[in-house]
């Protein structure tokens, strides 16, 4: 990711960032590239059940099917096609809501 946002940034090449299935025009650029998170897909529970790593390629709808089963819970989007990762990134009235909970980013 690193690479092509220098790479789109040295060539002005507009790029756009797609996580769930939500808000499909705003996450595709006409005449540039567009990027999906899709396969960033994890779902990972502690052992302890306190916090969830959550991959920015899920829909909150598989996150609450995922950790349903375990009993968990956790604050997200209320439309089941909105992604994680946009949301997390929006500056929507949600946000609040949801970046209290928030941990940890990995940057890796």
């Amino acid at each position: 990711m690193a690479v092509l946002i220098r790479l789109a940034k040295q060539t002005k090449c507009p790029f756009a960032i797609k996580s769930g299935d939500h808000g499909m025009a705003a996450s595709n650029v006409q005449d540039g590239i567009s990027v999906s998170l899709k396969t960033l897909n994890e779902i990972t529970i502690s052992t302890d059940k306190q916090t969830v790593a959550i991959g920015p390629g899920n829909t909150w709808s598989t996150v609450y099917s995922t950790l349903e089963k375990d009993g968990i819970g956790v604050a997200g989007g209320r439309y089941p096609s909105v992604g994680v990762g946009g949301l997390m990134c929006d500056c929507s009235r949600e946000i609040g809501r949801c970046r209290q909970h928030l941990v940890n980013v990995f940057n890796g």
